[in-house]
Formats: structure tokens, sequence, C-alpha cells
């Protein structure tokens, strides 16, 4: 009798890999579907973060006709439009200037009280003074 059970002990231990059990089939495929779900989403994170704040768009390429003549009217523009801005620049500096030199007068004045409203004020006391 012991025979037998060794006989059959080797008997299922030459098809037990033959035989696998139903439940662990399920068991590897579940894992093996867990696993390719995980991979596809992290790839996909990855992805999206990597075009939203790392990829450079990539600039259009575009093709300009234009011939001698437009480009020289274009030119010519910019520098009318430069000199416009030139002059501009130096109104403003000149007026700032003036307005400088205007308010440093004054301010002599008021400290030594000769400005033209302190002026007309003594002119204006003096007359009521008089009548």
């Amino acid at each position: 009798m012991s025979q037998e059970k060794v006989n059959r002990y080797k008997a299922e231990k030459k098809n037990r890999k033959k035989g696998m059990n139903p439940d662990r089939k399920a068991d590897i495929m579940i894992n093996i579907f867990i696993a390719a779900v995980i991979i596809a989403l992290s790839a996909f994170i990855i992805w999206s973060v990597y075009a939203k704040y790392f990829k450079k768009a990539t600039p259009q390429k575009t093709d300009y006709s234009l011939t001698s003549g437009e480009i020289a009217r274009i030119i010519d523009t910019h520098k009318e439009k430069a000199s416009e801005k030139e002059t501009e620049s130096e109104a403003v500096s000149d007026s700032n200037a003036d307005s400088n030199a205007d308010s440093e007068s004054n301010a002599e004045s008021d400290a030594t009280g000769n400005s033209d409203a302190n002026a007309e004020d003594n002119a204006e006391t003096n007359s009521e003074a008089n009548e």
C-alpha cells in the first residue's frame, strides 16, 4: 500500500504544472492586467506633464514673399516712426527741464520771500493801508 501512495505522489508531481489550479491562473491574469493599467496610467501622466511644461512649441515656418520695393517702404516707415519718437522724447525732456527750472526758481524766491504771490499780497496790503 505504501508503494501505491508513492507511485500516486510521483504521478501527481509529474502533472502538477499541467493541471494548474484555475484560481491561480485567474490571479495571475488579474495581476498582469493591473500591472498593464498602472503602466498605461503612469505613461499618460508622464506624457501630459512633459507636453504641458517641458515641450517647447515648435514655431511655424512662415514664408514671406515681399518685393524689394515693399521692403524699402517698410524700412522707411520704421525710420519715420523712430524719428517721431526721438522728437517726442526731446520735447518731453525739454518741458521737464523747463518745469524743473521754474520749480527751482520758485523755491529760491520762496526762501528769500520775493515770490510773485508775496509781492502781490504786499501790494494789496499797501494799497489798503493808503486808502
